[in-house]
């Protein structure tokens, strides 16, 4: 989920959530972007983390603030350096930027390296909590 706000729009409420879904297989431990078709391995992305809270000036429809917060993929650069290769913090211009470059061009989006992350016991208590939802 992406949530952007546009500070300079007309509209009451100046937000954009964006939902992205994804699949996840089990057998294979990896899980699927379908909209850029981008394959990668389920210990860079899962259990994601809360990251910072978001301030509102509005509650929530629940009446409680502190479940609103931004999260992020549980191995950033592991995700990054499967996704966008080795050198992802070196800026870039034109399509090799993209996402889905490296996938259609031959290289995996995850194996390379392994995410081999070891998990505390409440971060494999998110990872179980999460994968039931």
């Amino acid at each position: 989920i992406a949530v952007i706000y546009h500070p300079e729009m007309t509209w009451e409420w100046k937000y954009q959530i964006d939902v992205y879904g994804f699949q996840f297989n089990k057998t294979d431990d990896l899980i699927l972007f379908p909209w850029d078709n981008i394959t990668i391995a389920r210990n860079s992305f899962l259990p994601v983390r809360k990251h910072k809270p978001i301030f509102s000036l509005h509650e929530n429809i629940t009446g409680n603030e502190s479940n609103l917060a931004f999260y992020v993929p549980h191995n950033p650069p592991c995700l990054f350096n499967n996704i966008y290769g080795s050198d992802y913090m070196t800026p870039k211009s034109g399509p090799s930027t993209q996402a889905k470059w490296g996938t259609l061009h031959g290289r995996p989006a995850h194996g390379n390296p392994e995410c081999n992350t070891a998990l505390t016991v409440s971060e494999q208590e998110d990872l179980e909590r999460q994968l039931a939802s």
